[in-house]
């Protein structure tokens, strides 16, 4: 395998441009986020109070991938979640469910990326040989290159004979 680096190199480079999409939201982000849907006409939860949104939604959305949380801000603006009213936006327990689950075919890419390179990094390390048939492989590179050499002498006096 002599492009063995470079399917490793580049195996690595999609893993790291993966993880990047993983990269928590920052709270500034999140309030974005939320500022986006409120401008949108959804409204704020009855469960929530008004002062305690921010604080409350920060706290749900803190560890959230920021990937995940503009897909689903931007799904729940084109309305293509069925199940989820358009006049509210989801509590934010859900909201954080939902944008983990938007992310969930990036974490499986990065698994699968991952599980072929520890595949290739296995399948190009030289078999491991036990001592005996270590020694039982030289004494018959051993035998051949001397039937070799015989041969080779043999067909050397034959021409010159």
């Amino acid at each position: 395998m002599t492009n063995l680096p470079v399917a490793l190199s580049t195996l690595d480079q999609e893993i790291t441009a993966l993880a990047e999409r993983l990269q928590p939201a920052r709270p500034e982000f999140i309030a974005e986020c939320l500022h986006s849907l409120k401008a949108g006409g959804m409204l704020v939860p009855k469960g929530v109070a008004a002062e305690d949104f921010l604080r409350e939604y920060t706290i749900a959305l803190g560890s959230v991938p920021r990937h995940g949380l503009i897909a689903v801000v931007t799904k729940l603006k084109r309305g293509e979640y069925p199940d989820i009213s358009s006049e509210f936006m989801p509590v934010p327990a859900k909201l954080a469910h939902m944008a983990r689950a938007e992310c969930r075919l990036i974490v499986e890419d990065i698994a699968r990326l991952r599980a072929k390179r520890n595949a290739i990094e296995e399948a190009s390390k030289p078999p491991k040989v036990s001592v005996e048939e270590n020694e039982r492989q030289r004494v018959r590179i051993r035998e051949l290159h001397r039937e070799f050499k015989r041969q080779h002498q043999s067909g050397k006096a034959h021409i010159h004979g």
